[in-house]
């Protein structure tokens, strides 16, 4: 859903609050949830990078033999 094309209903005195209210909860749990991904990305990338150097240690000392 994209934030810049929701539209709330007018009642009597404003914006439906009940329907404000929906949206920012789901707004904070994508946010919460793209965070997450976010720190799951970043421990993969350091494991990836940990292993691109152990692999190249090898290569090393394969061509050091």
């Amino acid at each position: 859903m994209s934030i810049s094309s929701v539209s709330f209903s007018k009642g009597f005195r404003g914006y439906d609050v009940a329907e404000v209210q929906a949206y920012v909860e789901s707004v904070d749990q994508f946010a919460a949830e793209s965070a997450r991904n976010e720190q799951l990305m970043q421990e993969k990338i350091q494991q990836l990078e940990q292993e691109v150097n152990r692999l190249r240690e090898v290569e090393s000392s394969l061509f050091r033999a």
